[in-house]
């Protein structure tokens, strides 16, 4: 679509202006959206339909093929908000220490564990892990 193809259809020179500015903003909005996603996918994203709702996407521009500023708003987004990414850091759990607390785990931390974070302590740890669940 061009403005010569839209004034030829009758439709007011300003009007078609209008219509093409409209359009571009509308094709470069899903552009950078597309292009957004596509890099908290890469990324490792847990849940894409969370980050793209924190994203924000406010001074990105397109560029021929390119959106201009991505790279770092994109970095500063994986650092600002690590959960959403996945991770590949294990906890690393230590020996018993006094005063309550073992090692770098409290017993209300152990509490709090899921279940593959106990079984990692259970198998690399398994004093550790009977101090802890009693």
């Amino acid at each position: 679509m061009n403005k010569d193809f839209l004034v030829e259809l009758g439709i007011d020179e300003d009007i078609a202006d209008t219509i093409l500015n409209r359009h571009c903003a509308e094709v470069n909005g899903i552009h950078i959206r597309n292009s957004v996603r596509q890099e908290l996918m890469t990324n490792g994203v847990k849940s894409i339909d969370a980050a793209m709702k924190l994203f924000d996407f406010d001074g990105l521009e397109v560029s021929g093929s390119e959106v201009v500023g991505l790279d770092k708003k994109l970095s500063t987004f994986i650092t600002d908000n690590s959960f959403l990414f996945e991770s590949n850091e294990v906890p690393v759990f230590s020996a018993p220490s006094n005063g309550g607390v073992h090692g770098d785990i409290s017993r209300e931390e152990f509490s709090k564990m899921g279940y593959s974070q106990r079984l990692k302590l259970f198998n690399e740890n398994p004093e550790l892990y009977s101090q802890l669940k009693n």
